[in-house]
């Protein structure tokens, strides 16, 4: 039953849990006994907690046998990417620079997952603050895709996307400043989807690159994308960049699309997408995808950008800036890693040089310098 039982959408989790048919705590004993069973070869997690994991899962069987009303996934299992701070659970962004770290509070999303009863089953491993494509900048060791052991996960959240694809989570909390919630959904056959900027709380995230980075969801089906993303979606006054709107009915559309009937439906081809750097196989997959919305009753319409051209150069402006801005704060100060240099006097100075050269790994000293001199008056 348990190897049943994770192999199930995270939709379907629900249900057996509304009806009855199973309680949080075997939802989350499975999943947990599937992550001893495969993650040493996977290594999707940082940090497993499964004392705290079993304790909210049996606090929400508590809930629901008392007849509270509970969100829909309540009690189905989450895994959060370590880039997210959880009150009690170490938080490293995948960083020695961050090892051991415990936030005293909580991000806006796992207050969310956390109040509807979602039981946090651990944290996982990252490219070192969301730095790279394919989670092997993990300060911890790299990652594995569950398919092939021998290729990558992607990045930089290949540990929330493996750990799904590997059936050890059904849902898992991503974050993606360029597409590091989408293209490991793409090479470990996941679905990742990165929300409008905004749409979900910042507040909480260890932040790369603040005007692009944004927290999404990553799971098995569109429809459990849709779940969690309502869950965790709307305005939260502690982020000034969250937006003021209410999020759409998502499960709903995504219920109605399950159908198959896309009628009515209007959907958007950029044409700029379309030119130089794409493999010939990936653009006939696309094309073939377009052929199968419209078949299905969907209205193509193109869509012209004719900024697209420079989003590539801005954003290796904009990204290492902001990086080398946000990681300024890791110095050996506050909190974290604190490393004395070995010789000479013990100056701030060198204490922070000292601290950042032994914490950070190459690919963040490269967009540090990059950023450092991106933004550099004159």
């Amino acid at each position: 039953m348990s190897a049943e039982l994770t192999r199930r959408s995270a939709a379907e989790l629900a249900a057996l849990l509304a009806s009855g048919e199973t309680s949080s705590v075997e939802l989350t004993r499975a999943h947990l006994d599937r992550i001893a069973a495969v993650d040493d070869a996977v290594a999707a997690f940082l940090h497993v907690d499964a004392e705290g994991a079993l304790a909210a899962a049996a606090e929400t069987d508590r809930r629901r046998a008392a007849g509270e009303e509970l969100p829909e996934l309540a009690g189905v299992p989450i895994a959060v990417k370590d880039v997210v701070v959880t009150k009690g659970l170490p938080t490293t962004a995948g960083s020695k620079i961050l090892e051991g770290w415990v936030p005293p509070y909580d991000a806006t999303l796992v207050e969310r997952l956390r109040a509807a009863g979602l039981p946090i089953l651990g944290k996982t491993n990252m490219d070192e603050f969301a730095m790279g494509s394919s989670t092997e900048f993990s300060a911890y060791g790299p990652t594995r895709n569950p398919w092939d052991l021998e290729r990558i996960p992607g990045g930089s959240g290949g540990g929330s996307a493996a750990a799904v694809a590997a059936f050890e989570a059904p849902l898992a909390i991503g974050t993606a400043t360029g597409g590091s919630i989408r293209q490991p959904g793409a090479v470990t056959g996941t679905v990742g989807a990165k929300p409008t900027y905004g749409g979900i709380s910042r507040y909480g995230l260890i932040a790369m690159a603040s005007s692009l980075d944004q927290a999404g969801p990553v799971t098995r089906t569109v429809l459990d994308a849709a779940l969690l993303h309502e869950l965790i979606g709307g305005h939260d006054p502690r982020d000034a960049t969250s937006l003021p709107d209410p999020l759409g009915p998502l499960a709903a559309a995504a219920r109605e699309g399950a159908t198959g009937e896309l009628k009515g439906v209007r959907v958007g081809v950029v044409a700029e997408l379309g030119g130089e750097g794409y493999q010939s196989g990936v653009r006939d997959r696309f094309a073939e995808s377009i052929e199968l919305l419209r078949g299905a009753g969907a209205e193509i319409v193109e869509v012209h950008c004719p900024s697209f051209e420079y989003a590539l150069a801005a954003y290796y402006l904009i990204m290492p800036a902001e990086a080398s801005s946000n990681l300024a704060k890791f110095d050996g100060m506050r909190f974290g890693l604190r490393v004395e240099p070995s010789d000479g006097p013990v100056t701030a100075e060198r204490v922070m040089a000292a601290t950042r050269g032994a914490g950070f790994g190459d690919e963040v000293k490269r967009r540090v310098i990059l950023g450092t001199y991106a933004h550099k008056p004159g």
